[in-house]
């Protein structure tokens, strides 16, 4: 058995607790699906066993590679994440134990406050996910600008993170800057969502502007639904134009309101690109 997938099935912790263990002493499954189950507090601590590699996970060989938590409720007082900080980390960090398997993981709509990312990020700085590429954490509002900082921090030291899915966070436009900050500090992030947190013209345009200048390794974006106006729209417009230009492949998805008006960043790109001559062939 390789796939295992037990999305709403009303576990709840207990089930969950079961399930898990289970896991823990099972070398075959590669991907695990737990989402809405009602795991909550009470489960967290056996669902970090699994990520943070235990003893009994290591002992049997247990080899997750892709791990869906969405929708449990793992970030009430913070437990899925100090667990999982004394799985890896435990006492010395200069001993930490490194889950080299999993590489997907969707913690999203689990009640993250910043304390829980600023926790889970220590995991990542510290090396304990080194093969993580994908982490999904959307529809966590309690996040917040400072869990988005704490993110960014373990960013520059989890070389494998590629994807990171940050929807409807409320990190505004201090968390969007601190996480291209991180692009410029060594991040390898290549793909970034934060569709509607707040985000304005200016910290989205240099979003657009870090990509053009080409010394981030992002090629994907996406901004729909945030506080950007008419003008944040063409202004991004003008810089996507600018990225076909130079033959870069990215993607920039966006869209703006003034008053009853809404503009969509993909007809603008193309308004741009007619006025200024180009052909929509290439």
């Amino acid at each position: 058995l390789r796939s295992l997938n037990l999305r709403q099935c009303n576990l709840g912790s207990t089930g969950a607790e079961k399930l898990f263990e289970a896991v823990e002493r099972n070398s075959s499954v590669r991907e695990l699906v737990m989402s809405w189950n009602q795991i909550g507090q009470m489960g967290a601590r056996s669902a970090a066993a699994v990520v943070g590699m235990s003893p009994v996970s290591q002992a049997h060989g247990q080899a997750v590679e892709r791990l869906d938590l969405r929708d449990n409720s793992l970030g009430e007082n913070n437990t899925f994440f100090k667990c999982l900080y004394d799985e890896l980390c435990g006492q010395d960090v200069t001993a930490i134990k490194v889950n080299d398997r999993l590489q997907y993981l969707n913690l999203g709509n689990n009640s993250i406050t910043a304390e829980g990312a600023r926790i889970f990020s220590e995991c990542l700085f510290h090396g304990g996910l080194g093969t993580l590429e994908e982490l999904h954490l959307y529809n966590n509002p309690k996040l917040g600008p400072g869990g988005a900082k704490a993110i960014a921090k373990g960013l520059v030291r989890c070389q494998s993170l590629h994807i990171l899915g940050l929807a409807i966070c409320s990190i505004e436009d201090v968390g969007l800057r601190a996480l291209l900050d991180s692009l410029q500090r060594g991040s390898k992030l290549q793909v970034l969502d934060v569709s509607e947190n707040g985000i304005g013209d200016k910290v989205a345009e240099a979003a657009a502007e870090a990509m053009v200048g080409g010394s981030v390794v992002l090629k994907s974006i996406n901004l729909s639904v945030n506080q950007i106006s008419k003008k944040g729209i063409d202004k991004l417009a003008t810089l996507c134009v600018q990225l076909r230009d130079a033959g870069k492949s990215f993607v920039v998805t966006a869209n703006g309101r003034d008053g009853n008006k809404s503009f969509d960043l993909v007809a603008k790109v193309n308004a741009v690109r007619v006025q200024e001559g180009f052909s929509d062939k290439r």
